[in-house]
């Protein structure tokens, strides 16, 4: 994995946790959470995008530190 790969893998898990701390705090709508997330993968192309799962409201209860 390139270096550019591996800075851009490492934000978009960074932009994500962001965008899931905000709808568990009720700062965002589940369909604002969708948008962001759609456009974090976007942004950054994680190369395993295909490979993640897509955001539903049960799957987005990830443990928030």
């Amino acid at each position: 994995m390139l270096q550019k790969q591996v800075i851009n893998e490492l934000d978009y898990h960074r932009a994500q946790r962001i965008t899931e701390m905000l709808y568990h705090m009720n700062l965002i709508t589940f369909e604002e959470y969708e948008k962001i997330t759609k456009q974090n993968r976007c942004t950054f192309s994680p190369v395993l995008v295909e490979l993640l799962p897509k955001p539903t409201k049960e799957s987005t209860l990830t443990t928030v530190v």
